[in-house]
């Protein structure tokens, strides 16, 4: 079957594939779109092992927490170059793998690997090779926190080099929803050691004194 400039775009925005590889594809499978898609799958497993062994020491961190239902998540995710970590396509699937920590609470990275993608009916342990060829480097989830009890604040500092992910329990009838964080997210940061001193510096609005009197904790946090 022969296929046409136009097939090779469609088959390239279906899998964000290169065009070379693309009209490869078609060349193989004779112009039938489904086996094409197919052929890239199996040379996208082929293409990750052979990254699978190779440095990947750049990446990105993401959190975010979820408005309806308070949920927080965060990863990280690791590529080869920096360059490929400032990219719209990397940091697209790392934040779609937060948002499969975000709605499976997966117990491992394992685990992660056996939930459905976003918008697919697959795995993301099949997603994976497809992303590692269409991206071009190894690609590893690294790590991952989430809370889904009492109220969580995420942060993200200098596009992704460190996640920030903040876990409030509060105790004595006071509501952690009406305790802001101070302006400057890297307050965030700088007010962790120790975590109860970082507490009360964190509480938006009181000096150290009043805050000593609220019953706010920080009860978890994590900082990838």
């Amino acid at each position: 079957m022969a296929f046409t400039a136009a097939d090779v775009k469609k088959l390239r925005e279906m899998t964000n594939v290169g065009m070379m590889d693309c009209k490869k594809a078609l060349s193989e499978t004779d112009g039938d779109m489904d086996k094409a898609v197919e052929w890239l799958r199996e040379k996208g497993l082929a293409k990750a092992a052979k990254k699978a062994g190779r440095i990947a020491a750049e990446g990105m961190a993401y959190a975010t927490v979820c408005e309806k239902c308070g949920v927080g998540a965060m990863v990280e995710v690791n590529c080869e170059t920096d360059f490929c970590a400032k990219s719209a396509p990397f940091v697209q699937f790392v934040k779609d793998i937060c948002q499969v920590v975000l709605e499976n609470n997966p117990a491992d990275v394992e685990a992660i690997k056996d939930c459905t993608y976003p918008g697919t009916e697959l795995k993301v342990s099949e997603v994976l090779p497809e992303k590692v060829m269409s991206i071009g480097e190894n690609l590893q989830i690294r790590r991952f926190a989430r809370f889904d009890k009492n109220t969580t604040v995420s942060y993200v500092h200098a596009g992704g080099k460190i996640g920030v992910l903040v876990n409030l329990a509060v105790e004595g009838g006071i509501d952690a929803t009406t305790i802001g964080l101070k302006g400057s997210p890297t307050n965030i940061l700088t007010s962790f050691t120790p975590p109860q001193k970082g507490a009360g510096q964190m509480l938006e609005g009181n000096d150290m004194k009043t805050c000593e009197k609220l019953a706010g904790i920080l009860s978890e946090k994590h900082i990838i």
